[in-house]
């Protein structure tokens, strides 16, 4: 495996992040669309500025994005709101650096 695609192994939560979304977007796209309704997507700041720590999670992210995109071309009544929260304190988060400018989840509840 060349050097620079070490990090980019397959992660075993790549999938079920995608299947997560897929599954409820495909079985309401119909009712929304017959609705002119929203389909709304939380994904995550890492999109817009990744880091090499997460390259699963980013590219899942990632697609999870593209399906609501791919779902306007073919649900031409559905709109679709992405939002990328800012980071936040997660497990996935919590260590020294991963702290450095994340929100607390509970701030504003």
């Amino acid at each position: 495996m060349a050097s620079g695609a070490r990090g980019l192994s397959h992660h075993a939560g790549q999938p079920q992040a995608v299947s997560l979304t897929l599954a409820p977007l495909s079985q309401f796209l119909h009712v929304l669309n017959r609705n002119d309704g929203c389909a709304v997507i939380i994904s995550s700041a890492f999109v817009e500025n990744p880091v090499k720590e997460f390259p699963h999670y980013i590219a899942a992210e990632q697609a999870v994005e593209a399906l609501a995109r791919v779902a306007l071309l073919q649900y031409r009544r559905v709109r679709t709101l992405i939002v990328r929260p800012q980071k936040l304190l997660t497990a996935m988060t919590n260590t020294p650096l991963g702290r450095v400018k994340a929100a607390s989840p509970g701030l504003g509840l």
